[in-house]
């Protein structure tokens, strides 16, 4: 061992009394110190000098100043992070650590961003990192982040998360098209569209189709792959629905699907009819058009362009410039016989339809007459007496046959009843007594015979026997007010009783009305509101709407019964064009003739 000059060197030492390491110096002459890891404080130990002459010991005492310990940032794993997951919180501070170092606090001072392109940033007060994945991905991605204690010591530990796969919704786009009008079962592939992204292996059906917005059936495909559409029938225009699609994997969208239903023509609708005639008819005219229609493809005019031969030898042409068909029954037949008629539209479109003809043993007559306002009870309709419209009339009786016979009708805006097509028979026309009106005469120009509220009349063949007519004296006393006497009150030119029951339902016109082929007249008693349609020879139709609270010439009659009303004033007076006298309408006329004694 080493000696100084005089022989004294190290011979000994002892252990530490606080873990330190103490070893004699290669000298002899001087010690090695080094303290245990992150002591600090006071440590003892002894060590022994030796020379020729003998040993001797003496005490060391270290005083181990503390200095700053580095914390220590512990690698991080994350195994529960859900693909699209936003900003989601990593306790990573949860397994670092301050020690050896007391009453020291440490943060997350810094991050960098994900290998995979996660989003990494600071949460707050650097107590834990806040992550996003990047949309859509799965699988592991790394980070690292660095913490730094209360005296500048860092230390940096890696993070590996792993992001698991999540069902994505898929995605459903709008679907438009054009489909023709009438289809049936038309296949829309809506999933043409759509899309699982950014799952790919997932198989996309069509689990649902709300309501069509105009009446359209759409249904799904078998495959669940597409719908089948039908539109209404006839329908064109715009129709919606939605539509509902899934992933398989309990994922859904919806969307919208717009279907432009184009026009088509349609071909027209001829429809069976039904005519009689007589033996040995020299031709009837017979309107086979009048039910058939266009429709839906509006007013598109139709032609008769084709008959066929009938059944039993009668003769059918096409006449009125393909408007009608005259027949001719065979000579000497009674009985059935029958055609097929064709028609075409504009467009060329036909349709066929059957007609059957019963041709009689007899010619067919017919029975009429009127009810009117008989004031001075003479017998004779005057210019100034009102006509009664709306009056139910009933025919009974027994024809030639044998076979009892009972119909009913309505007299119409020139108060004029009707009965045609009857066989020769008995009958008797009955009057239903219009109610708050006091009863006339009756009266006819046939052989018969006449009593309360009815004619009794024979109809030989062929015959039409006319002014068969039912007269009023007037109003009955108690449907009379004060004002019926007042002498400034003008003179009602249209009044009428709008009860429920059926005696309950006349309207009297004056002559100012009877120039319209139609009078309606229709009353509303919780409004108050009278409303007058009016018809001319020509189809047109006009309104009038009425109210005594609009301050109209309309009034109720008596106080106690308030479904009796009358209107004072011409029909020009509310907007009706009146009937031009040059188109030759002879109504006053005819009725003058038909309804005189």
């Amino acid at each position: 061992m080493p000696t100084d000059a005089i022989g004294i060197s190290i011979s000994e030492v002892s252990a530490t009394n606080n873990g330190g390491s103490v070893s004699i110096a290669s000298d002899g002459l001087s010690l090695l110190y080094s303290p245990a890891a992150d002591f600090f404080g006071q440590e003892t130990f002894t060590y022994t000098l030796s020379d020729s002459t003998g040993t001797s010991t003496a005490n060391v005492t270290v005083q181990v100043f503390p200095v700053n310990d580095n914390p220590d940032a512990v690698n991080d794993e994350f195994e529960n992070v859900m693909e699209d997951s936003n900003n989601v919180l990593l306790d990573v501070l949860a397994n670092d650590s301050i020690l050896p170092d007391a009453n020291e606090d440490f943060s997350v001072v810094s991050v960098t961003q994900g290998d995979q392109d996660g989003s990494v940033s600071i949460g707050n007060a650097g107590l834990n990192v806040i992550y996003t994945p990047k949309v859509d991905y799965t699988g592991q991605e790394t980070f690292t982040y660095t913490i730094r204690d209360d005296n500048g010591g860092e230390d940096t530990a890696t993070v590996t998360i792993t992001v698991l796969s999540e069902n994505d919704a898929p995605v459903a786009g709008n679907d438009a098209l054009n489909v023709p009008e009438d289809s049936v079962d038309y296949v829309i592939d809506v999933l043409a569209n759509d899309t699982s992204h950014p799952d790919p292996d997932e198989e996309l059906t069509v689990i649902g189709i709300g309501g069509t917005s105009k009446g359209g059936v759409a249904t799904v495909a078998q495959d669940g792959k597409s719908i089948l559409y039908s539109p209404a029938p006839d329908y064109f225009g715009i129709e919606t629905f939605q539509y509902t699609v899934s992933d398989g994997n309990g994922a859904s969208a919806t969307a919208i699907v717009t279907v432009t239903v184009d026009d088509v023509a349609d071909a027209p609708d001829a429809v069976d009819d039904s005519f009689s005639t007589s033996i040995d008819s020299p031709g009837d005219e017979l309107d086979v058009l009048d039910n058939d229609t266009s429709d839906p493809d509006g007013q598109e005019p139709l032609t008769i362009t084709a008959v066929t031969a009938t059944t039993e030898g009668g003769t059918v042409s096409i006449t009125g410039s393909g408007a009608t068909v005259t027949y001719i029954p065979p000579s000497g037949f009674t009985g059935d016989d029958s055609f097929t008629y064709t028609i075409t539209d504009d467009d060329g479109l036909t349709d066929e339809a059957l007609v059957q003809v019963a041709v009689a043993n007899y010619f067919p007559g017919g029975l009429s007459g009127y009810v009117y306002i008989d004031s001075d009870d003479d017998g004779v309709h005057d210019s100034d007496e009102l006509i009664l419209a709306n009056v139910e009339m009933t025919l009974t009786g027994t024809d030639f046959q044998g076979d009892g016979v009972q119909l009913t009708t309505v007299t119409d805006a020139r108060g004029k009843y009707e009965f045609t097509n009857l066989k020769p028979g008995d009958y008797v026309v009955t009057q239903e007594q219009p109610q708050h009106l006091v009863d006339g005469r009756e009266t006819t120009t046939a052989t018969g015979t006449t009593s309360e509220n009815s004619i009794s009349v024979s109809v030989g063949q062929g015959e039409s026997v006319a002014a068969n007519n039912f007269t009023e004296r007037g109003r009955s006393a108690e449907s009379l007010s004060l004002l019926d006497f007042i002498s400034q009150t003008p003179d009602p030119s249209l009044y009428g009783s709008f009860g429920t029951s059926r005696d309950e339902q006349w309207v009297a016109l004056d002559s100012t009305w009877q120039q319209y082929e139609e009078t309606e007249v229709i009353w509303h008693l919780e409004s108050h509101t009278l409303i007058i349609n009016v018809t001319d020879e020509s189809d047109q139709q006009e309104t009038a709407v009425l109210s005594w609270e609009a301050g109209d010439p309309v009034r109720q009659m008596h106080t106690d019964m308030e479904n009796l009303i009358q209107v004072s004033g011409l029909p020009e007076s509310f907007g009706f064009e009146p009937v031009d006298d040059s188109t030759g309408d002879d109504t006053d006329d005819s009725n003058d003739d038909d309804t005189g004694d």
